[in-house]
């Protein structure tokens, strides 16, 4: 029986920040997937094994029968989309605007992944195609999180207003502004 095709992740797998962890969630949550093609990881940021890993692959599977995911912020310097392979890109950005030549790098690929509907439509204002972005929302560990588990208690107020932010507290989500 022959793989109707395979898959081969490009992204940052070094890092427990941002796009790495992304990077990470999409490659367990894949092997995860009943019936879901191989996948193949790179570390996008060395050529050396992303050249030796494409070999690999064009000598086992038909070159039209790959498919090549980036998973990058929008700013990375993405390279040519390889001929004859369906090729995505996968862009994390925190913007409400994204830059014009940016478009068009992104558009040179057949497809384009974002995580929301916010996401979509920040390209689509920005002059990306609808018709070629696809949202994949990031996914969540089963073993880990269930919202059939024990319910947390809160703490009691007081009567005082109090919201709760889930994430990396760091600055240039200026999570401290919101203080009143």
């Amino acid at each position: 029986m022959s793989t109707p095709y395979a898959v081969h992740l490009k992204a940052s797998f070094t890092g427990r920040e941002g796009v790495s962890v992304h990077a990470i969630a999409l490659a367990a949550a894949w092997h995860r997937v009943e019936g879901a093609p191989p996948l193949l990881a790179s570390q996008a940021n060395l050529p050396t094994q992303v050249e030796a890993n494409d070999v690999f692959l064009r000598r086992t599977i038909a070159a039209d029968r790959i498919a090549d995911v980036w998973i990058v912020p929008a700013s990375y310097p993405l390279p040519p989309p390889v001929p004859e392979r369906l090729n995505i890109a996968h862009v994390a950005f925190e913007t409400s605007r994204v830059p014009h030549d940016w478009i068009a790098r992104l558009f040179a690929f057949d497809r384009v992944w974002v995580a929301t509907e916010w996401g979509r439509r920040v390209l689509v204002e920005s002059g990306g195609d609808e018709t070629r972005i696809d949202v994949v929302p990031l996914g969540v560990d089963p073993d880990r999180f269930s919202p059939i588990g024990p319910r947390a208690t809160l703490p009691e107020t007081n009567g005082r207003f109090r919201f709760l932010a889930v994430g990396k507290y760091e600055k240039r989500k200026e999570i401290g502004r919101a203080h009143v």
